[in-house]
């Protein structure tokens, strides 16, 4: 059996839900070669192409906010494809369409797709799979087009594997579906050792970082019997062998990071962007890239930003402001980022960004520095798109879409508005944002959660709903 069809077996044994990704979404993408450059397809009206895409979670989430694009997923596991079109049906989704296809077979017309998205496929199939997915990936990619692909990356994948390799041999007579619990143990077991050697201490920090994840991701990733980890230089080498070109990460970094020392500072001055980046691997032992390839016409000629691209775009964080730190204030930002500044324009202007959260403010009508603002986008305190979030504070009668409503009545993850997934057993949450329709009042949701059961138990029903929907407004789940 080959590496590809093994591994659709274990998927089919043991499913990998599909959820939404925010990196892999068109606006990300367009927006990161917006920055660079580079043309790139509308994100409201484009193609997408999803290789592995199990029950089409990610694009199911995308279809529901684009309803100008199309967005078709190929996937070996026959499963979860049918799982995924009895979804789409049932729920009245028109522009998805999911297939059972092997990509080494399945071929649409050359250039057919704007966005080509392959995550969490290329480390786990085997390296000769792995060559014919690039070649998938340049097939069907259109001219202006983005893929996105990721992949274990060298050298940090070294650590994962040294973890994964000693607990795959530890739990292989085990079934599969129990293998997870399994694993934990003997990661219990490595995690509570002592040996202050260095090498163990390493061993036991990756432990307990691997026993931490969800079973999908234990078994798929971690546990994976295929796992091909690259070097980043020698993945683009090998895109550039076909015709296509690295365009950046799916986030954007700073050009150098505030670790380095005057050494590497200047070691990294010498280098082009691909040598560049590969040394930065190399020193932060990163274990995971998230890779943007163009067709090679279209590969940026500059990986520097010009902060004045900034301005068509949209900026959007929460924003708390801390305690002041001699001449400066902190603010707190978008994922718990901190950044303290005695910038007073820039200040105010992260105010009224905060003010507009979850919605996003233009970057056009804001009067402070655009490479600041760049600065912080770099830093991830602050998101930048090409198009508006259509997420918004709710009234009395809160709204979320339709597919947040069906995925909250069936208990599965919920889709929010920035394309991310809500993933809880909350009763309170699910029921909550189940009824969240436009047709129903506060009051009247808070009644529906006590006639059947989901309340939290408080004395004070209502309250408690309006500080949970403060929450998932937070969280970027309403809309107008």
């Amino acid at each position: 059996m080959n590496d590809a069809r093994r591994a659709s077996d274990d998927y089919a044994e043991v499913p990998y839900p599909g959820l939404a990704l925010r990196q892999t979404h068109p606006d990300r993408l367009a927006t990161v070669a917006w920055l660079l450059g580079v043309p790139a397809p509308d994100p409201t009206r484009c193609r997408v192409l999803e290789i592995g895409c199990s029950d089409a979670g990610n694009l199911i989430g995308m279809a529901e906010i684009a309803p100008g694009s199309t967005f078709t997923g190929v996937d070996l596991d026959a499963r979860a494809v049918a799982l995924a079109r009895e979804r789409i049906h049932r729920w009245g989704i028109t522009n998805v369409d999911v297939v059972v296809g092997d990509l080494r077979e399945w071929r649409d017309v050359p250039g057919s797709y704007d966005v080509v998205i392959a995550h969490g496929v290329h480390s786990w199939v085997g390296r000769e799979a792995a060559a014919d997915l690039m070649a998938s990936v340049r097939h069907h990619l259109a001219p202006h087009g983005i893929a996105y692909v990721s992949y274990n990356a060298l050298p940090g994948s070294h650590l994962r594997s040294m973890v994964g390799e000693a607990v795959r041999r530890l739990v292989s007579d085990v079934p599969l579906p129990e293998r997870a619990d399994a694993a934990r143990d003997w990661l219990d077991l490595v995690v509570a050792g002592s040996d202050d050697g260095s090498h163990a201490v390493i061993f036991r920090q990756v432990a307990a970082e691997t026993r931490a994840k969800p079973d999908q991701l234990l078994l798929h990733d971690d546990l994976a019997t295929v796992n091909d980890p690259v070097f980043f230089a020698d993945f683009v080498s090998a895109a550039r062998d076909l015709g296509l070109s690295y365009l950046g990460d799916a986030t954007i970094s700073a050009p150098t990071p505030a670790w380095a020392d005057a050494s590497l500072r200047a070691r990294l001055a010498e280098l082009d962007e691909v040598g560049r980046q590969q040394l930065l691997d190399i020193m932060s032992n990163r274990s995971f890239r998230q890779t943007l390839l163009v067709h090679e016409a279209d590969a940026p000629l500059d990986h520097t930003i010009d902060p004045e691209r900034l301005e068509p775009l949209w900026v959007a964080a929460p924003v708390t402001t801390g305690e002041s730190v001699g001449h400066g204030t902190t603010l707190q930002l978008l994922d718990g980022v901190t950044a303290t500044t005695d910038d007073l324009p820039l200040i105010r202007a992260l105010r009224t960004v905060g003010a507009a959260w979850p919605a996003g403010v233009a970057v056009a009508g804001l009067r402070c520095n655009r490479a600041a603002l760049l600065a912080l986008y770099e830093s991830r305190a602050v998101e930048l798109r090409t198009t508006a979030v259509l997420a918004v504070r709710p009234g009395d009668r809160p709204t979320v879409t339709a597919l947040a409503r069906h995925q909250a009545s069936e208990g599965l993850p919920v889709t929010a508005l920035r394309h991310d997934s809500l993933s809880t057993h909350d009763a309170a949450v699910l029921t909550t944002v189940s009824l969240c329709d436009g047709t129903r009042t506060r009051d009247e949701i808070a009644d529906e959660l006590e006639k059947t059961g989901a309340a939290t138990g408080s004395s004070d029903v209502r309250a408690d709903l309006d500080r949970l929907i403060d929450r998932l407004t937070g969280l970027s789940l309403f809309v107008a």
